[in-house]
């Protein structure tokens, strides 16, 4: 039989086993990265109550696309500072983000909250501070400290319910989306917009 026919008989096994051993490789990187993570650590940490409660799984599901891992702590961090610093010890998180219906309460405190939110997450996490509907400005200068995530400019003020549609979404036939409802609550599409913003302050 002519050689040349048979050697792509022979090639096969060898690309097979080259396949194998590449997958082999591939789940043995993935297995050790697993294992040498500390199992206590999260990629994200948001602490807040009030939209962020309402726009909850949104943001779970926006971080999570970006492949990182989140958690959720709802208390407000400028009213239970000691609870939002345990939770922030406790996971250790390379970002932290920050969200208080009473921006009143931490008045001048912002820079020492967000310095011991830094202690408490060790390391150098990046610290958000996401605001809440009429919330244009925050006491204390944070700037060099915290990047601010607003989504009032995807949202309005608290008397607007519907709004002009964004690419992502599902529009009504006016090209105007429902984003608060009657009682002032987000919608989905509300919790959405909130979620895309934060999300993209995320690095």
């Amino acid at each position: 039989m002519d050689p040349a026919v048979q050697r792509p008989s022979r090639r096969r096994p060898i690309l097979i086993g080259c396949g194998i051993v590449a997958a082999l490789l591939v789940g043995v990187w993935m297995w050790w990265h697993a294992i040498a993570r500390d199992p206590q650590r999260v990629d994200v940490v948001v602490v807040g109550t009030g939209q962020v409660g309402e726009a909850d799984q949104s943001i779970q599901r926006r971080i999570r696309e970006e492949g990182q891992s989140v958690e959720m702590v709802r208390i407000d961090p400028c009213t239970d500072t000691a609870g939002s610093l345990a939770a922030l010890t406790e996971h250790r998180p390379s970002v932290v983000v920050l969200s208080t219906t009473d921006p009143a309460a931490c008045a001048e405190r912002w820079e020492t909250l967000l310095g011991d939110a830094a202690d408490a997450a060790g390391g150098n996490p990046t610290l958000i501070v996401l605001t809440q509907t009429g919330q244009t400005t925050l006491p204390g200068d944070i700037a060099g400290q915290a990047v601010v995530a607003d989504p009032s400019r995807l949202l309005g003020d608290s008397s607007v319910t519907r709004i002009g549609c964004q690419w992502w979404d599902d529009c009504e036939p006016d090209g105007q989306v429902t984003i608060r409802t009657a009682e002032g609550s987000l919608t989905p599409a509300g919790a959405e917009r909130v979620a895309r913003v934060l999300v993209g302050t995320i690095p």
